[in-house]
């Protein structure tokens, strides 16, 4: 099996937490909705990814894209669990629009493989879930294992710190060896099944909507 079989199997991982999202998605509380759309997105643009490699050679403007609208779900996301602070939420949306231009249109093209906005919002999202994992840690007494906001907030963190990471060598042109870079971006791809093992788990420990009852 070729190394891009593996990448792409690896990659489709992700069909086992939004699989799962299907499943639960009416009976759980609508504040985790845009964590399943953000699942659904991540299926359609691995998809994508492979049609565009077979078609083009290459996956950047479709990826370039989904990076973007990634980042705005998982704010709408923390928007949802941290509801009022509206100004801080739309001020980051601007900010990331502003560094998404910039890096696809202004200083770069699309097709390529840009890295700058790659770097800003795992910077962002990395901020945004250990200020959420601490307040879970401060004013919430159940156990966090059974809580679905740490549990995704915990793999964000796990997740996006390293991705942060490897895009910062593309932005700054450290100069590592071709091949520590390859196995850098293996190790990505090992991570990102375990984020999507855990993504699972979150969703089993969603709790489901409160059914009404007319009182007598």
């Amino acid at each position: 099996m070729n190394r891009y079989l593996v990448n792409v199997l690896l990659a489709y991982s992700i069909l086992l937490p939004a699989i799962t999202g299907m499943v639960r998605y009416k009976s759980v509380l609508k504040d985790f909705r845009p964590f399943f759309w953000l699942l659904w997105l991540g299926v359609i643009n691995e998809t994508l990814s492979i049609l565009s490699i077979y078609s083009i050679r290459s996956n950047s403007v479709n990826s370039n894209i989904y990076v973007f609208l990634e980042f705005c779900f998982i704010l709408l996301l923390y928007y949802r669990w941290r509801e009022g602070r509206p100004r801080q939420f739309i001020i980051l949306g601007i900010l990331g629009l502003l560094v998404w231009l910039s890096d696809n249109i202004l200083m770069h093209h699309i097709t390529e493989n840009n890295s700058l906005f790659r770097m800003f919002y795992s910077f962002v999202i990395v901020l945004l879930s250990i200020d959420t994992i601490n307040w879970i840690l401060v004013f919430d007494t159940s156990p966090v294992y059974k809580n679905p906001i740490f549990l995704i907030a915990f793999a964000f963190v796990f997740y996006y710190a390293f991705k942060g990471y490897l895009e910062s060598f593309n932005v700054l042109h450290i100069g590592l060896s071709s091949e520590l870079l390859n196995n850098l971006w293996k190790i990505l791809y090992i991570v990102n099944v375990v984020v999507n093992l855990v993504f699972t788990a979150a969703i089993l420990c969603m709790p489901k909507k409160q059914k009404f009852i007319m009182p007598y």
